[in-house]
């Protein structure tokens, strides 16, 4: 016994379909320049994108939830809207480094703040939800994470498949799956057998 996935690919060796244990099947569809339009998953949902002339995604819909993507005039994301509704914000200081992500939560901003020294590097972290401050969860009294953080990169908009897909560094696009070593256009792939 065991788990088994197959996978189907386009002349072009993007995967165009998903086949799970099930024979449940998810679809890709891309555009001339390999950005993934379409997803539809095992659930029967459809996920559509949208990208601007140099490549950013600028509009995802799913269910019926529209979200727009907004970015300034360095192509960082400022902000996204769903429904035409305010969903996150991002602001980066002087030197294009992320010092805040923010979101409204039950009516309260919640905001992930961050720090840096002269280098670049992330020095602190702290969590604000507009109603009592800093959490201290894993922080010390000023708010700063106790622990190292981890290296921090321009966040990939939520929404957009993770599970099928992988993220380009920049925060553009997904990229479609190639695995390594498939030079046909079927392969199978069995775990736990």
């Amino acid at each position: 016994g065991g788990l088994t996935r197959s996978m189907g690919y386009d002349a072009a060796g993007r995967i165009t379909v998903l086949t799970n244990e099930n024979g449940s099947q998810s679809t890709f569809r891309y555009d001339p320049v390999d950005r993934l339009t379409e997803q539809r998953g095992f659930d029967g949902r459809t996920q559509r994108y949208q990208y601007d002339l140099t490549g950013k995604l600028t509009q995802s819909e799913d269910e019926g939830l529209i979200t727009l993507w907004h970015y300034d005039a360095s192509d960082r994301i400022t902000r996204r809207t769903v429904n035409g509704e305010p969903a996150e914000q991002w602001q980066y200081d002087d030197h294009g480094w992320l010092t805040e992500i923010s979101h409204l939560s039950e009516g309260h901003r919640v905001a992930v703040h961050y720090g840096y020294d002269d280098k670049g590097r992330l020095t602190g972290e702290r969590q604000t939800d507009g109603e009592d401050g800093p959490h201290p969860d894993g922080c010390d009294t000023d708010g700063r994470r106790a622990d190292p953080p981890l290296p921090l990169r321009q966040p990939a908009p939520p929404g957009v498949p993770h599970a099928d897909t992988a993220w380009r560094a920049t925060g553009r696009e997904p990229l479609p799956l190639r695995p390594a070593g498939t030079a046909n256009g079927e392969t199978g792939m069995a775990a736990g057998a």
